[in-house]
């Protein structure tokens, strides 16, 4: 029988892939992804504490979880190959950005625990506790040098150096062919053949680039330091202006943080649910049914055909939701509160007329405060079905998101089903922030045999919320 978590991440041979997952990506998503498959690859022969050796590529939480669990718990001879200078260099500029692991499990049990695993259940290679990125970082650091010492040499991390060529021989051993990663961008290194055979091979590069730029202009990365929280965004204006492009999870974190100078949807949600807790449980438990019908039909789809009627469906249930909430003067109050008191004007632009996949707690949270914020200004948020086309500093010589820019959106015709949009530009406008949150590219994969291998689009799924076993 085929294994059907080694098939889902399956390349070709014995190498596998995490890092062209459509859904779900989050930090904690990967660290099980990194686990499981070594688990599953010990449990199906394709690694041992004999000579069936594991090469890790990339050293992000889920690579590390995956390198820990073979190299400490199965005694497999394990190594590590990071193309940047150290570990974890994702989040470890992270000084603003906070992480709640369990947060977006919401309104599951368990979801503000604030730790992954939460309590009682199984311990994972890496500890996960909330807080802000670079702490997180600094933990995790100290935990992948405490495994490497007390693996006893069967833990091997190599940063500054990524594999470019994979062979694979007659009798399944795979062959690494690696470079040091050019520390200036142009420079060629020269490559050679890793001293050891590997049985088995996961690449857990995470995504490629953010997408956060528009013509010549590139926003802030989600993980990058920014002044969403500070008073008027870091900006001399009062208030200060916006434009938060994109519909999704980043998108949405960005726009509840500018409304609020809160750091996550979490804070948010608990104060205004304090206010009147039992109203709760009902709004809690329609969301809970509607994220379980928008995943099962989810993970069934692939297309922005497939996606629209049920994101659209989505969107208006929990508007809906949102309403009731409104409805109860305690509650209104509570949500008005959370506003901050130096407001800025926030013009959140979707290219159609309902948020993107995102988590339930995001999707709640963000429609409470955008209704808020209108009936508190009078001042429209949601600008739908609309696109940035460009983006330019008013000051000479500058591009930093915290300086007045010339904004220009085009109107779509049609919904994000219809391929053949058409597009109409609109006059442009100055803002003080630009912030574009439109997802990732697809990273690839070092070539096999020769022949390049694009990451796959794999399927959508449905992943558990922690190990069992």
């Amino acid at each position: 029988m085929v294994d059907p978590f080694l098939s889902i991440h399956h390349l070709r041979d014995n190498i596998f892939d995490t890092a062209g997952i459509q859904y779900p990506i989050s930090i904690r998503d990967q660290m099980i992804r990194g686990r499981k498959l070594v688990d599953r690859g010990f449990e199906n022969g394709l690694i041992n504490d004999k000579d069936k050796n594991l090469l890790v590529v990339g050293a992000g939480a889920g690579g590390v979880s995956a390198a820990i669990r073979a190299a400490v718990d199965f005694k497999v001879k394990t190594v590590i190959l990071e193309r940047e200078v150290d570990a974890f260099v994702a989040q470890a500029q992270a000084f603003t950005r906070y992480v709640d692991p369990v947060q977006y499990d919401f309104p599951r049990d368990g979801w503000d625990a604030g730790c992954f695993p939460p309590l009682g259940t199984p311990p994972m290679p890496l500890t996960y506790l909330k807080g802000f990125g670079n702490f997180l970082v600094a933990d995790w650091r100290k935990e992948l040098n405490a495994a490497i010492r007390s693996a006893n040499g069967l833990l091997h991390f190599s940063p500054s150096h990524k594999v470019t060529s994979y062979n694979v021989t007659s009798d399944k051993k795979i062959q690494a062919t690696v470079a040091p990663a050019p520390i200036t961008k142009g420079q060629t290194m020269q490559s050679f053949l890793w001293p050891l055979d590997f049985g088995m091979a996961i690449n857990c590069v995470g995504i490629a680039a953010e997408r956060t730029n528009i013509a010549k202009y590139s926003g802030p990365n989600f993980w990058s330091r920014d002044s969403i929280t500070d008073l008027h965004l870091g900006t001399s204006s009062s208030p200060a202006t916006a434009v938060i492009s994109g519909a999704g999870d980043g998108a949405l974190q960005d726009f509840i943080r500018m409304a609020t100078s809160r750091d996550t949807a979490k804070e948010v949600y608990l104060a205004i649910k304090s206010a009147d807790p039992s109203f709760f449980s009902t709004i809690e438990m329609k969301l809970y049914s509607l994220d379980d019908q928008c995943q099962r039909a989810y993970a069934i789809g692939g297309e922005k055909r497939h996606d629209h009627p049920l994101l659209d469906w989505m969107h208006k249930q929990t508007n809906e939701l949102a309403d009731n909430v409104l409805a109860d003067p305690a509650l209104k109050n509570a949500v008005k509160q959370m506003l901050r008191s130096d407001l800025p004007t926030i013009d959140l632009i979707m290219e159609c007329d309902h948020f993107d996949r995102c988590y339930a707690l995001n999707r709640l949270v963000a429609l409470l405060l955008i209704k808020a914020i209108e009936e508190k200004t009078g001042q429209t948020v949601i600008t739908p079905n609309h696109s940035l086309s460009d983006v330019q500093c008013v000051a000479p010589g500058s591009n930093h998101f915290k300086h007045r820019h010339d904004v220009k959106t085009n109107q779509r015709s049609g919904t994000c089903a219809d391929p053949n949009r058409s597009s109409t530009p609109n006059v442009a406008k100055q803002v003080d922030v630009v912030i574009v949150r439109h997802g990732a590219y697809a990273a690839t994969t070092a070539t096999i045999q020769g022949t390049p291998t694009s990451t796959r689009p794999l399927a959508r799924q449905t992943l558990p919320y922690h190990v069992n076993d």
